[in-house]
């Protein structure tokens, strides 16, 4: 993270992270830190002028990464479905379609319903943004196989005999 003050040419800066490493002061007048671990920490920058010195220090709070979970992948014959993605600790979720087909109902809801999918494959995004942060994202993909040929035994039958002949449709 890169951070900047407005600096006086006369004054000598030091910047300081507890916590964090400064692995660059371009111009003193910015410095990247590099933070160890999430938590809260502190950001310092101290001027001098003739040997008296003051210092200004930032409160910084690193979150850690918000992890997207969308859900296990699903084999239906439905035309439509429900996604069941995590809630955001922090941040916001958000659905997209990446492939295939159907009508996602509420994108910004984790456990949304999806209408309208054709036979085959699509599979849908659950994308957690968080402001400052890289965004985390899981793919869950939904395989749609066609109904079966509906179930028919024949027409009923009175036999007399002491075999028969069923008469069922054969399974497409």
């Amino acid at each position: 993270v890169t951070y900047t003050a407005t600096i006086n040419p006369l004054f000598q800066y030091q910047w300081s992270a507890v916590n964090g490493t400064v692995v660059s002061t371009n111009n003193l007048d910015s410095a990247e830190v590099v933070w160890n671990n999430t938590g809260p920490y502190a950001i310092t920058l101290q001027a001098c002028l003739s040997g008296a010195c003051d210092s200004i220090s930032l409160p910084i709070v690193i979150q850690p990464l918000p992890a997207a979970v969308a859900g296990p992948d699903q084999l239906v014959c439905s035309s439509t479905i429900h996604l069941t993605a995590n809630v955001p600790n922090f941040g916001t979720g958000a659905w997209t379609q990446v492939t295939g087909s159907g009508t996602i109902q509420d994108t910004l809801d984790p456990n949304t319903a999806v209408t309208g999918i054709n036979v085959g494959t699509s599979q849908y995004v659950w994308t957690i943004s968080n402001p400052g942060c890289i965004s985390e994202l899981d793919t869950v993909t939904v395989q749609r196989d066609a109904n079966p040929t509906p179930v028919d035994a024949g027409t009923d039958q009175t036999i007399c005999a002491s075999s028969v002949t069923l008469l069922a449709v054969t399974p497409t």
